[in-house]
């Protein structure tokens, strides 16, 4: 599960989803709500240019900062959450860091992570009445770290199914399940980089159905960790703290990575999947035959300047069309430029 680059994708989300809550948490837009709630009280004011830190060239919170009560991020219950986190390297082995919740020790909905020898798990957790709850984990693999992640915590309505619960990463659901509790309105004041709900319980880990990692235990804040939160969402389109609420669905999470995932500078250039070499370009261009004018979406100069500085080139717009490959050919550029891509020395 690699790390993306991330990017603010605030205005088109809301745009299209209009969730309660929407928090940047970056310099410009610290705890500022961009969602719908109206209830006074949807601002994180907590959140101070102190709380902002910068990793890989992005902005994010640094440590717990709990939002005002009273918002429907506290009184309605949580269907659905997503969040662009920085994860770095080298955390504590064994130590479980909150995330978010909403709620307290009796019902809650909420995140966490923690810091394996292998790696960093991600659970999707809610709890009812104490100790009897649901949960979701994955593991990102060390390798993969450090690096932003983009995290989906889905409460109801995994694959349109009222009851389901969703662990996304990436844009791409990892773990699912079929609550065995009661989904229900969380209880006590939200915690934000941190979770004081009930940390997950071995023995009720829906997704992996055979989790040997034993029980969390007790959770600590994200302070001093270097863990970032960025662009926190959660929503309840139904309103209101009934188990049987519908969520939005998974497209709710599908279109969140998009809007927040540079994929642009995501892909990297593999030769294998190049369809030409240079001698198969310069045959077309000498037999007058276009090559795949459709895709020509970069001028020469764009290109020339993706290789000089290294930037990974998407392979499926590697192609110029033949008129601005014939122009290439006349200034002395193109074949530089061809052989860099194919992999010809």
């Amino acid at each position: 599960m690699a790390a993306i680059t991330p990017k603010n994708g605030r205005v088109a989300f809301v745009a299209t989803w209009d969730p309660h809550t929407y928090w940047e948490l970056n310099s410009t837009n610290l705890g500022t709500n961009y969602g719908d709630d109206s209830t006074g009280n949807d601002d994180n004011t907590a959140v101070s240019s102190g709380d902002i830190s910068t990793q890989d060239s992005y902005e994010g919170m640094n440590n717990q900062n709990d939002p005002s009560n009273n918002s429907r991020f506290d009184v309605w219950l949580v269907n659905d959450a997503c969040a662009l986190v920085y994860i770095p390297a080298g955390l504590a082995h064994g130590t479980n860091y909150g995330l978010w919740h909403n709620g307290g020790g009796t019902n809650a909905q909420g995140g966490f992570l923690r810091a394996t020898t292998t790696g960093v798990e991600i659970a999707c957790a809610h709890n009812n009445g104490g100790d009897l709850g649901d949960y979701l984990i994955e593991e990102i693999p060390d390798a993969d770290l450090p690096g932003w992640f983009c995290i989906g915590w889905q409460f109801n309505s995994e694959g349109g199914d009222e009851g389901d619960m969703g662990l996304w990463l990436n844009g791409s659901l990892v773990r699912s399940g079929t609550r065995v509790y009661t989904l229900d309105y969380g209880s006590g004041a939200v915690d934000f980089g941190n979770n004081s709900g009930r940390e997950p319980n071995a023995s009720q880990v829906l997704d992996p159905s055979s989790y040997g990692g034993g029980d969390w235990g007790g959770n600590n804040s994200i302070n001093g960790t270097g863990i970032l939160i960025a662009n926190f969402t959660c929503d309840n389109p139904s309103g209101g703290a009934s188990d049987t609420s519908a969520g939005n669905g998974d497209d709710f999470y599908t279109d969140y990575y998009d809007e927040h995932t540079d994929s642009d500078i995501d892909v990297t250039v593999d030769p294998g999947v190049i369809a030409q070499t240079l001698a198969t370009y310069q045959a077309n261009v000498d037999a007058e035959i276009d090559i795949n004018v459709g895709v020509a979406a970069l001028t020469l100069a764009t290109y020339l300047a993706d290789i000089t500085a290294d930037v990974a080139v998407e392979p499926n717009v590697i192609a110029l069309s033949l008129v601005t490959y014939a122009a290439a050919v006349d200034d002395g550029l193109a074949e530089p430029y061809i052989k860099k891509v194919c992999g010809i020395e």
